[in-house]
């Protein structure tokens, strides 16, 4: 009886702990809930003009008018991930919903994944950050160039973007297409759809974005090893860190589309053959989500942080994080400055906008993915509103002061604007209601944009947008994307 009672007393001990247990992770779901509907329901610009109301709006009503199918956000906490989640359509016009487990394209945040493998060959001792990458390469070279009795065209500049190297991006080519081997893409040949990558700027004078310096650097990297891109990068850093969907293999057979994301263009549109392919791997070509980009990104975060054991030793993370004459380490961009307090990179390919940002202080980060062309405007306001809910320093809005001009006065800047690189496209400046409006025609949205000053303008998604103006008050020319775009207003 004795035993009978002491047993009993064991059973409803356990009880009431299991039954706890449950509630308190009931609990913990419907908070994450909470947070989730609270984010989701206050995106808003990333610039405040002061005196001005701020409207937010809830992330189904921004998919809508930006025409973004679907959405896919992961959240990671002290090197966890937190929560993860997938919004719309993985295709327009069907039922496939996005999931967390949906692959995007990752674009250029290919380039710190791969930079993350090269990395391992230097730990190694086969490659040296600041030898002479001519020395690396053995089935094409870098063309001579005015510089190079000099300054070196080197993997820490091709990585940091300071390496002097031409050809910003690649538009991909139609799947389906007959595609260029990497000599061909480096050399501009048919059927490569992009110019030749050379140096026409001084090695290490300054940063200037550059896929085609990410390209020699996939050479470099398969000479080196022996190995094709894709197999390298999954051994050396997807599978160490559990990224057991992630490939940069474009998906193919009827089961692998099934999981992946279509790209659309500006009107939400299946692009032409559903997505494109890019053989420039190391510059745009991984398929991943937004948890299994946390995954490398928390590596790297412990690793920062000193720990052994992780992709990179602690010695080369931290090389990995520190500006390099601009604002990129090593295949990151850096947030902040003595100290960095985190690492980013945004990708755009054709039909697929994504960002992913990690602290290297604490193990907080996001990663964003999108199916749309206008996705970019997008994850830019999702971040805001996570930086707000979370508290975080980085993406806050920033608030700017806009002054009045006159009708007659913003005559001067409308027209067409032509620019050639990195695309060859029109800018359209009109005028509405508000004040100018600017669209890249084919390419975005119109959007309104403000005056700070005579010259100077800023759109509330943070382009600015410097005006040439000549000593006869009238418009020469337009600088954006921090003056690395610039186009001719054409008579």
């Amino acid at each position: 009886m004795v035993n009978s009672i002491k047993n009993l007393k064991i059973f409803t001990t356990g009880m009431v702990i299991l039954m706890l247990a449950a509630c308190s992770a009931e609990d913990d779901k419907a908070s994450i809930e909470q947070e989730i509907a609270s984010i989701m329901a206050n995106l808003g610009p990333a610039i405040h003009i002061r005196g001005q109301e701020v409207k937010t709006f809830t992330l189904q009503a921004r998919m809508k008018e930006l025409n973004v199918p679907g959405v896919s956000i992961a959240v990671m906490k002290d090197h966890k991930l937190h929560w993860a989640r997938g919004f719309g359509l993985a295709k327009a016009g069907t039922g496939e919903a996005v999931t967390p487990e949906t692959l995007f394209q990752a674009a250029s945040i290919s380039k710190p994944v791969t930079g993350l493998a090269i990395l391992t060959l230097v730990e190694e001792g086969k490659i040296d950050l600041d030898t002479d990458i001519n020395q690396y390469l053995e089935r094409w070279k870098l063309a001579d160039h005015q510089w190079q009795n000099q300054e070196k065209v080197t993997l820490r500049r091709l990585m940091s973007h300071t390496a002097g190297t031409t050809v910003s991006g690649f538009p991909g080519y139609v799947r389906g297409s007959v595609l260029p081997s990497l000599e061909q893409i480096l050399d501009g040949q048919e059927p490569s759809n992009t110019p030749n990558v050379l140096v026409d700027k001084e090695p290490g004078e300054g940063f200037r974005y550059s896929g085609g310096g990410t390209t020699i650097l996939q050479m470099a990297m398969e000479d080196i090893s022996g190995e094709r891109l894709p197999a390298f990068v999954k051994s050396r850093v997807l599978d160490r860190v559990g990224a057991v969907r992630s490939t940069f293999i474009p998906p193919s057979s009827e089961k692998e589309i099934k999981g992946v994301a279509f790209a659309h263009d500006i009107n939400g549109k299946i692009v032409k053959g559903d997505f494109h392919i890019y053989p420039e791997e190391a510059a745009a070509g991984l398929w991943t989500n937004p948890t299994e980009l946390l995954k490398i990104a928390a590596d790297v975060q412990i690793s920062a942080k000193g720990e052994q054991g992780y992709i990179l030793s602690p010695e080369m993370t931290a090389e990995m994080l520190t500006h390099e004459n601009g604002p990129a380490g090593l295949g990151f961009f850096m947030e902040g400055e003595n100290p960095v307090t985190g690492f980013s990179h945004a990708g755009g390919n054709e039909g697929f906008k994504s960002f992913l940002f990690a602290h290297t202080t604490g193990g907080d980060g996001f990663a964003i993915m999108t199916n749309g062309e206008n996705g970019g405007s997008l994850h830019s306001e999702i971040r805001i509103s996570l930086a707000q809910y979370y508290g975080w320093d980085e993406y806050q809005p920033i608030i700017k002061t806009a002054i009045l001009l006159s009708p007659d006065e913003l005559k001067k800047y409308l027209g067409i604007y032509k620019i050639t690189t990195p695309i060859e496209a029109n800018i359209i400046v009109s005028s509405n209601e508000k004040g100018l409006v600017v669209e890249v025609k084919n390419f975005t949205p119109p959007r309104n944009i403000w005056p700070e000053s005579k010259d100077a303008f800023f759109a509330l998604n943070d382009t600015e947008i410097h005006f040439l103006i000549d000593e006869n008050d009238e418009v020469q020319s337009m600088a954006l994307t921090r003056g690395t775009v610039v186009a001719i207003k054409q008579k």
